[in-house]
C-alpha cells in the first residue's frame, strides 16, 4: 500500500515473484529513489493528456534540459509528436493521487484529468495545484530498451519560494522526502 491513503501503485505485488527469479535492472533501479512528475501536453486536435514519470534528470546548459524515460506506445507521446510541447510538474507529497490518476491506476471516463482544477498554456494543460513546473519543447528521443528518453529543451520554470516537500518513489512505493533542516 502507498501511503496512508491506501492507493496501491502496483496492479499486483511486484515482490512476489522470488528475488532471484527478478529482473535485475528493474531491483536495482527500485533501490534509487525518484521525484514523481506528472508530465502534460496537448494533441494538435486540443485533447488533453499526461503521464507519470519518475525516470527522469535535468541537466544544466543552454538551454537546461529534462530527460524523461516514458512508454512508446501512449497518448502523451502522440500528442508531443504532434505539438513538440510539454509541461513537467513536480509532485508534492500530498500529491499522490494524482500520480496514481495519471498513471493510469484510477481509469475513469474523465480520468486522468477528472476534477483537476487545470489551465492552458501553448506547452500543454497546467495542473493549477502543482507549483513547480518547466515547460519544455522536444529536443529530440532515443530508444533505450522497450522505452523512449524524452529529451525536453526548457523554455522556462514555475519555481515558488517555499516549495513544499517532494513526493518521491522508492521500491514499488510513494515516500515522502524531507530536507534537513538548516
Amino acid at each position: 500500500m502507498a501511503g496512508d491513503e491506501g492507493i496501491r501503485i502496483h496492479s499486483s505485488d511486484p515482490f512476489a515473484t522470488p528475488a532471484e527469479l527478478r529482473d535485475p535492472a528493474r531491483r536495482f533501479r527500485a533501490r534509487l529513489v525518484a521525484p514523481v512528475t506528472v508530465w502534460t501536453a496537448a494533441a494538435a486536435d486540443g485533447r488533453r493528456t499526461g503521464i507519470t514519470v519518475s525516470s527522469l534528470t535535468v541537466v544544466e546548459g543552454e538551454p537546461p534540459v529534462v530527460m524523461g524515460v516514458i512508454g512508446p506506445v501512449t497518448d502523451f507521446w502522440e500528442a508531443v509528436g504532434e505539438t513538440k510541447r510539454f509541461v513537467v510538474h513536480a509532485l508534492d507529497e500530498d500529491q499522490r493521487r494524482v500520480a496514481d490518476d495519471f498513471a493510469g491506476r484510477n481509469p475513469g471516463p474523465d480520468a486522468p484529468f477528472g476534477s483537476l482544477a487545470t489551465e492552458e498554456s501553448e506547452w500543454g494543460p497546467l495542473l493549477a495545484d502543482v507549483a513547480t513546473r518547466a515547460y519544455c519543447r522536444m529536443g529530440g528521443f532515443l530508444e533505450v530498451g522497450y522505452f523512449l528518453m524524452v529529451r525536453g529543451d526548457i523554455d522556462s520554470f514555475d519555481l515558488p519560494d517555499r516549495p513544499r516537500p517532494p513526493l518521491a518513489h522508492y521500491r514499488g512505493d510513494y515516500v515522502n522526502v524531507r530536507p534537513r533542516p538548516r
